[in-house]
């Protein structure tokens, strides 16, 4: 197996690409090492042989955004009425779980069932554990699950006032419950996207017309898979614009008044002034990274080498939020030769949520890990 990249100026844009070639087939790509996650226009997937994939535009497509099929259920799984979102603000959404403690191995990863039809990225959860939200052929959507420890969701709806005739992808909520930041092709190509926020009076109000983080995007460039730290001061995300080692790199927003200064979660400023993150970057392409609450666990999404596969997840770790990232071991027992991407922690570090192709379509995983409180 072989990589090939290059790049060409699309009128005033530098378009990057590859081109990745094994035994059983080629698959191109336009951000990373991810070759079912590049869709062209009103085009289903290209998977990693080469094969064509289930109907609908994919996370980094530019294709239709009608729903998908297969909607999912409104029950849960034990048969009681899934809860609304307009119950989330009751429910805990906005207050954190208490931390895991100790850490330990993964167990064997779980599809989440309940979920539109694939292809399916970007999970994210809500505080509390229980609200999902995540992509499904270029559109955002949420859902609901009764307990923390269950793998079947329902209650799946639309976010119908942040889907546009453009793909969005990779969502990721705030810790008060009343941000979600996610990001959006900017031209229909699939090849640059925007990160994006939308905001809400709370939990259980619907998400406002969303807004670009322009002091964050490059308009030459791409930026996706945004990651805000516990306090909301900070905004990881990846980016393929100069200045890291790789073809996409880990990139820090910062705010220069925020809550953990003595602002509310209302009248904090803007993210700016992105600098790359060199302890969690690497030569090659790392398109994605989560944070426990605490902030001293990462766990990253990269195609570096010494891995199983075109892009695993990593383990890396620091002794606080002030130190530098440290790559602690490659998550040999979640990671396959394909595709496992878009890592998403709960809360409080008992489960990891991800995206993977390992099945011939990219679903939905979940893995859980002993949780002493």
């Amino acid at each position: 197996m072989h990589v090939s990249f290059g790049s060409l100026v699309v009128g005033s844009r530098l378009l990057r690409w590859g081109v990745l070639v094994s035994s059983a087939g080629c698959a191109r790509f336009g951000y990373d090492l991810g070759g079912s996650e590049l869709g062209s226009a009103g085009a289903g997937a290209v998977l990693q042989d080469g094969s064509a994939g289930s109907g609908g535009s994919l996370q980094g497509g530019a294709g239709g955004t009608g729903s998908p099929g297969g909607a999912g259920p409104s029950i849960l799984e034990d048969g009681g009425a899934a809860p609304s979102l307009s119950d989330a603000g009751t429910q805990g959404d906005a207050g954190w779980l208490p931390p895991c403690r100790g850490g330990g191995a993964f167990a064997e990863p779980v599809v989440l069932d309940g979920l539109p039809s694939p292809p399916l990225f970007g999970p994210s959860l809500s505080a509390d554990g229980r609200t999902l939200f995540f992509a499904a052929s270029g559109d955002l959507y949420s859902a609901r699950r009764a307990r923390i420890d269950d793998t079947t969701f329902g209650d799946v709806r639309p976010l119908s006032s942040l889907n546009s005739n453009l793909p969005e992808l990779t969502p990721r909520l705030s810790r008060d419950g009343r941000t979600l930041y996610f990001a959006r092709d900017s031209d229909g190509t699939g090849f640059f996207r925007d990160l994006m926020q939308s905001r809400r009076p709370s939990p259980g109000d619907p998400f406002g017309s969303p807004s670009a983080l322009t002091a964050l995007n490059d308009p030459f460039y791409s930026e996706l898979s945004p990651e805000p730290s516990f306090d909301g001061d900070e905004l990881l995300f990846s980016s393929s614009r100069p200045g890291g080692p790789g073809l996409f790199d880990i990139w820090r927003g910062r705010r220069s008044s925020g809550p953990s200064g003595g602002g509310s979660f209302d009248s904090f400023d803007s993210f700016g002034d992105p600098q790359p993150v060199a302890s969690l970057s690497s030569p090659e392409d790392d398109s994605g990274v989560t944070l426990t609450g605490d902030g001293s666990t990462a766990v990253l999404s990269s195609a570096r080498s010494g891995g199983l596969g075109s892009r695993d997840l990593w383990l890396a770790a620091r002794p606080s939020r002030f130190d530098d990232f440290t790559l602690e071991a490659n998550l040999t027992e979640l990671n396959t030769p394909e595709n496992d991407t878009d890592p998403a922690w709960r809360s409080d570090g008992g489960e990891l949520l991800f995206a993977s192709d390992r099945s011939g379509a990219s679903l939905l995983y979940s893995a859980v890990r002993p949780c002493q409180r």
